[in-house]
């Protein structure tokens, strides 16, 4: 009686186990690199605006249980990225941390991927929030502040 208990309660237990255990991905490859960043931002008439930097990426690929790929994800990161003007030697310290997950049907950002707050002015770059397209590469979703840049006050400022 107890042996037929034990075999049965065995049993249950192997076959709830089966059912609420999903299968397990691949593991993902997780890798990491710097990208020196030196382009042109603002044409100010007299002068430009460049951005002079390094842009950090950690990038993690995920897998699915077949070992198929399934998407990347970029955590992007900077802690030196400056928008100059390289005659005067005259720069502001901008910012961008946000993630970028593509992949099968997925593509989307989220976070700010470029800020720049100057003495006086505020904010007058920035492009931050959530971006997502469906698998043709519409757009299908906005949230956030979007391409908000004031390119006047941002040649006023480093004319000055």
């Amino acid at each position: 009686m107890f042996k037929r208990r034990f075999i049965l309660i065995f049993i249950i237990v192997v076959l709830l186990a089966s059912i609420t255990t999903p299968a397990l991905a691949i593991e993902p490859d997780k890798s990491s690199s710097m990208i020196p960043q030196d382009f042109h931002v603002a044409d100010c008439g007299d002068f430009e605006v460049r951005i002079e930097g390094t842009l950090y990426y950690d990038e993690t690929v995920f897998y699915d249980k077949d070992g198929n790929f399934d998407r990347f994800r970029w955590h992007i990161t900077t802690d030196d990225l400056y928008y100059t003007v390289p005659d005067t030697g005259k720069e502001a310290r901008g910012s961008t941390t946000f993630n970028w997950t593509a992949g099968i049907g997925v593509d989307m950002t989220v976070g700010p991927t470029y800020k720049l707050t100057i003495p006086g002015e505020g904010t007058i770059l920035i492009n931050a929030g959530h971006l997502a397209w469906d698998a043709d590469g519409n757009l299908v979703f906005v949230k956030g502040n979007y391409a908000k840049e004031d390119y006047a006050k941002l040649c006023s400022w480093f004319g000055e």
